[in-house]
């Protein structure tokens, strides 16, 4: 007998069902089936499987749960996250009737999986938890891992960081040990996730473009896609635009053949910040709607928390305050809704700038002291440093240069001790020179302006292409006004 053919009778045998050898290892081949059209993104076959596996089951009741698993699975590959739900609560209560303990594992997890991708992240919590409880039991170590990893992904969103790292942790050791390279692919892509929310860049950087070469080793499309998603943020971040731009683009291009709406509308996002910074606030926006209208259609609400909150820092650039305080209180809604922490401690400082602004320094203060709150309560230091940025803003504007000169102070202070990811360093510096001019400390506060030129030229020599560094510099009205005092003070010299 060949290893193959011993292999599909002996999982056969230890399935669950009442039929025959001959119905169970079908099903088996099936299984395995399924792993191969995930792994390649094959959506025609998964469908085609779905429905062979539900005809089984109208013909034997112990297929009900495998079928309703399956038609779960296959309703969050086209994003009908509602319906998935759905699916999985009916395989729940056709696994826990025929008193099938791993199936009912399974269907949690599932549920927890539907619950996730519709931004309900307690009950995601909640279900994975009893599938996590139930699989420890059976003493099934790779799918209990694969629950720690998604249990860290939830955290993860929620801004619990260390308790992500840990169920990550948790998870890494088991595929290690299994030597189970897909899985591994998806951990350090989500501990990656963890390191650029707490600011550690060079470790995320690595270990994306370690995850990106498991991948297409692998042929795993949909892997490959979240990476090139990943990498280009990264690059983005860098002010490595065409670099950015080249990844994205790549995703797309897979996005659209495999049909995974999601991720597209996740690098359309990150296209749209890509050509905020440019100065196409106009092209930006066009993105970001097509984007958003994806997330609504699929309930995606994190989904759409991410798109507004690029909605408002883009009229914020093209300077309508009003209308991205308006897309800023809309972000903080959903993110109060769903408890998406990172979103809503950053809408929170945003709205303290936006505040400032437009003159309502009272609300600007309350703003800002919420998210400084909440930024050192799930450890974001870019968060941080934005919000004692805004709240020094404030105070200036206030006339109370004292408390402005404490803020910035403390900001400085942080800034030294950490490599923050989302503190554009020209703004930064540029307004502690307007604090430090306003106290009267003429020579540090050139200095600031000096070094806020050079982040800003630093930022621009970055981008080869003449027109895309001129278009750049000519972005937005901070990045203007910080070269034109630059310049009036050269010519006072």
């Amino acid at each position: 007998m060949s290893k193959i053919i011993g292999w599909i009778i002996s999982n056969a045998k230890n399935f669950p069902g009442k039929t025959s050898l001959e119905d169970e290892i079908p099903f088996v081949i099936w299984q395995r089936q399924w792993e191969v059209y995930d792994v390649t993104a094959d959506r025609q076959g998964s469908e085609k499987l779905a429905r062979s596996i539900s005809l089984l089951a109208e013909a034997d009741r112990s297929y009900g749960s495998q079928a309703s698993y399956y038609l779960s699975a296959l309703a969050v590959y086209r994003a009908n996250y509602k319906e998935a739900l759905e699916f999985s609560r009916k395989g729940l209560e056709q696994a826990v009737g025929s008193g099938d303990r791993e199936g009912t594992a399974r269907m949690y997890d599932q549920m927890g999986e539907a619950s996730y991708h519709l931004s309900d992240y307690a009950g995601a919590t909640e279900y994975r938890m009893k599938a996590l409880e139930i699989f420890n039991e059976l003493g099934h170590d790779i799918k209990a891992a694969d629950v720690n990893s998604d249990l860290g992904l939830t955290c993860w969103r929620i801004g619990s960081y260390a308790q992500a790292l840990e169920y990550y942790s948790q998870a890494q050791n088991t595929y290690e040990k299994e030597n189970d390279v897909r899985r591994q692919i998806s951990v350090k892509s989500n501990v990656a996730g963890v390191y650029l929310r707490t600011d550690r860049i060079e470790e995320a950087f690595d270990l994306y473009q370690q995850a990106y070469a498991l991948s297409q080793k692998m042929g795993d499309l949909i892997k490959q896609s979240t990476m090139l998603n990943n990498i280009g943020v990264i690059l983005l971040r860098r002010s490595e635009y065409k670099e950015a731009l080249a990844y994205l683009q790549r995703g797309v291009g897979i996005d659209r053949t495999i049909g995974n709406i999601t991720g597209e509308a996740s690098k359309l996002n990150n296209m749209a910040v890509m050509e905020g910074i440019l100065g196409n606030h106009d092209k930006a926006l066009s993105y970001l709607e097509k984007a958003l209208q994806i997330d609504i259609s699929t309930g995606n609400l994190n989904g759409q928390a991410s798109k507004l909150n690029n909605m408002a820092d883009l009229w914020a650039m093209k300077q309508d305050y009003k209308k991205a305080l308006e897309y800023s209180l809309e972000t903080i809604d959903l993110s109060r809704k769903i408890n998406a922490k990172d979103y809503l401690c950053h809408s929170l400082v945003k709205n303290s700038e936006l505040c400032t602004l437009l003159g309502r320094c009272r609300e600007a203060i309350e703003y800002g002291r919420e998210g400084i709150t909440l930024a050192r309560e799930i450890g974001s230091n870019s968060a941080i440093i934005l919000g004692l940025s805004y709240m020094a803003n404030v105070y200036l504007k206030l006339g109370d240069t004292k408390t402005a000169m404490d803020y910035s102070d403390e900001s400085l202070e942080l800034l030294k001790k950490q490599n923050v990811f989302e503190v554009a360093l020209e703004k930064y510096y540029f307004q502690r020179y307007e604090i430090l001019k306003a106290v009267g400390r003429e020579k540090q506060s050139m200095e600031c302006l000096e070094t806020a030129y050079r982040e800003l030229v630093k930022r621009a020599q970055e981008i080869h292409d003449p027109e895309e560094r001129n278009k750049f510099l000519n972005s937005t009205i901070d990045i203007r006004t910080i070269t034109q005092e630059w310049k009036k003070m050269k010519d006072s010299l």
